[in-house]
């Protein structure tokens, strides 16, 4: 007897997704602003003040900024409710959010790899600080409606602590090469890009660790044990699988009393998949099989 958790875990779920729909506005607009502005001031003042840093610092801009774009749609498309093809929701959706944003930025790594290859005496202009000052805060208002987020959200808030650090190198950088060459400036470039390839390795990491549907932490385990044993029932089996970012779910295999009514049966395991809901967050299917023969 499988069945999905109920109408009152469902409806309690849906409330969430509303609420996490919510807050996915405010963090869309904070985060696509934010990198759109750094992305054009950057760029802007790589060609404007002929600094390497500042350049390279607005080609990974332009990738947060499609990061952003592609990341917002791909969450709103997660958040959608369970289907029949899609019984435990979409919220592997998420990974590929972050997918997508390691795919971009491994792109532009190449591409500043070739423009830093060309290299050629060229003087930095001092002024040019003014510009990672100003997009030290931009990325800073958007990493923390990211990082508050969370979820699908992760990589790109990680990869935008990167945005962070590279306007704080840049802001030291810059004045440093105007003063004694353009050779701080691209070594300060060259430097910034190795930094963000092992930013890119450790995120790829990640999401492959993710993609393998990890087990869930051993204290939802225990507390689902002891919430169906309290019932009265034995647990005979009980996989749980992190999928997505931070969704949970499988299924659970309770053995009932000898002489159980199939109603009362079905009772206790709706009880469990409710509670798997509203109490661990987690989408249960619970299957009963009888210690004894089941009463009709």
């Amino acid at each position: 007897m499988n069945r999905i958790s109920d109408t009152r875990a469902a409806g309690m779920e849906g409330r969430a997704s509303g609420r996490r729909a919510s807050n996915l506005t405010t963090v869309e607009i904070i985060t696509i602003a934010a990198s759109a502005a750094a992305s054009a001031l950057n760029l802007w003042g790589g060609l404007f003040f002929d600094s390497k840093t500042l350049f390279i610092n607005g080609l990974t801009c332009v990738a947060n900024f499609v990061a952003a774009l592609l990341t917002a749609h791909l969450v709103r498309m997660s958040l959608e409710p369970p289907d029949r093809d899609h019984p435990f929701g979409h919220s592997g959706l998420g990974l590929g959010a972050s997918a997508v944003t390691i795919v971009i930025y491994a792109f532009v790594l190449g591409l500043s790899v070739d423009e830093l290859a060309s290299l050629r005496p060229y003087k930095v202009n001092g002024l040019g600080l003014v510009i990672p000052a100003v997009v030290m805060l931009l990325y800073s208002a958007s990493y923390a409606a990211s990082r508050r987020y969370g979820g699908a959200y992760s990589t790109y808030s990680s990869l935008t602590t990167s945005e962070i650090a590279e306007s704080a190198v840049a802001l030291a950088i810059v004045p440093l090469a105007a003063a004694y060459g353009y050779w701080i400036d691209w070594a300060g470039a060259v430097g910034l890009l190795a930094y963000y390839s092992v930013q890119v390795a450790l995120n790829l990491r990640s999401l492959v660790t993710r993609m393998a549907m990890p087990a869930a932490p051993r204290e939802i385990y225990e507390g689902l044990v002891r919430e169906a044993t309290a019932m009265g029932v034995e647990v005979r089996d009980l996989r749980l699988r992190v999928y997505g970012y931070d969704d949970v779910g499988g299924y659970m295999v309770i053995a009932v009393p000898p002489g159980m009514d199939v109603r009362t049966a079905h009772e206790i395991a709706d009880r469990i998949e409710s509670l798997a809901m509203t109490k661990y967050g987690v989408r249960l299917m619970v299957h009963v099989e009888p210690k004894g023969s089941l009463k009709a």
